[in-house]
């Protein structure tokens, strides 16, 4: 009887996979959970591309005052100021993988036998990668990492103070490399709540959509389009249980800041999407961010890389494949978004 060769073994491993077919990246997370990041954030036509060491951008934080009335007559006086600031954040790698056995193939000749060996795998590969992006994506790192993304807490900062006061993430000096003290106006929108009622949370998030040029309240035709998909409410589900409570009470009033669309629950017509992460945290804090503004860039090149089977550098029995990505979150108007929690 022959023997397979590794590299027939390969072969029939790379074609089993090619059947398969691009991982289904939202239905492997909706088995589970919803999963935001990997589900939303990073399909193709939302994220960003770049090359580079990593990812720059001119930001104008502030004005100088060149205008004035004059008199007749008059003097120029010409002074020219530096409005320019620049950001850079640095690129964060992930990887995650499969492995198995040259002799589990062996045992489980066939197509639809090597499949079992498989697929299960891949399949555990990619709900490890998910679970991973969207632990990190609503955290903030520790100051002295070096290989945690910057999570949408890193560029969404709570403070207590209603306002624009979001500043730094703890442990950090700076944002992105921007000086907050110098350049004021790289702050997110933050503030508390006691209770949902329209005297207290509802008018501050009103005054935070505001504030936050928030104004494009979406019809409900526009509402299952893209359009509807620039700014999102995110919470936990304690809050949005809360939420549910209100709308309900308001008996569909016309002109209710919280309602129910579709049988999603909406502020102004914004979706409140429930985030299992943000369970953690006992503040019941509520989100509103302008993806305009904020989202995932990836290394060109290595977005969602899947590698070729390969034999292991470790035992000539094992074989391997990864998947890997370098990316990061990127936040270029910080003043577009909001964080609220409960005190």
């Amino acid at each position: 009887m022959p023997t397979l060769r590794d590299t027939e073994i390969l072969d029939l491993v790379t074609a089993t996979i090619s059947e398969m077919g691009a991982p289904k990246w939202e239905q492997i997370a909706q088995d589970l959970q919803d999963y935001e990041v990997m589900s939303k954030w990073l399909k193709e036509d939302k994220i960003t591309e770049e090359g580079g060491v990593g990812i720059t951008r001119n930001l104008m934080l502030k004005y100088s005052n060149v205008a004035k009335h004059t008199g007749l007559f008059e003097e120029d006086t010409v002074d020219v100021t530096d409005v320019m600031a620049r950001m850079r954040v640095d690129w964060k790698r992930i990887t995650a993988y499969y492995a198995f056995e040259r002799r589990e193939v062996l045992q489980n000749k066939g197509k639809y036998l090597v499949n079992n060996v498989l697929e299960p795998r891949r399949a555990n590969m990619m709900i490890a990668l998910a679970e991973e992006l969207e632990d990190k994506a609503w955290t903030a790192p520790d100051a002295t990492s070096e290989t945690d993304p910057w999570g949408l807490l890193y560029w969404v900062v709570k403070n207590a103070t209603a306002g624009f006061n979001g500043g730094l993430p703890t442990g950090f000096t700076t944002v992105a490399g921007i000086n907050i003290t110098t350049y004021p106006n790289f702050k997110n929108y933050s503030g508390t709540y006691t209770v949902i009622s329209e005297d207290d949370f509802i008018a501050k998030l009103s005054t935070a959509h505001r504030k936050t040029k928030w104004v494009s309240p979406v019809t409900v035709e526009q509402f299952r389009s893209a359009r509807g998909e620039r700014r999102i409410c995110y919470a936990n589900d304690s809050l949005i249980g809360k939420f549910e409570k209100h709308a309900r009470s308001q008996n569909d009033n016309l002109g209710s800041e919280i309602a129910v669309f579709d049988g999603v629950t909406t502020f102004r017509r914004h979706p409140i999407r429930y985030i299992p992460k943000l369970d953690e945290d006992t503040t019941d804090p509520f989100y509103m961010i302008d993806h305009s503004t904020f989202s995932p860039v990836v290394l060109n090149g290595d977005y969602l890389r899947e590698s070729d089977v390969r034999i292991s550098g470790k035992s000539h029995n094992v074989m391997e494949a990864y998947i890997d990505m370098s990316y990061n979150y990127l936040c270029v108007n910080r003043r577009k978004n909001v964080v609220f929690y409960k005190v």
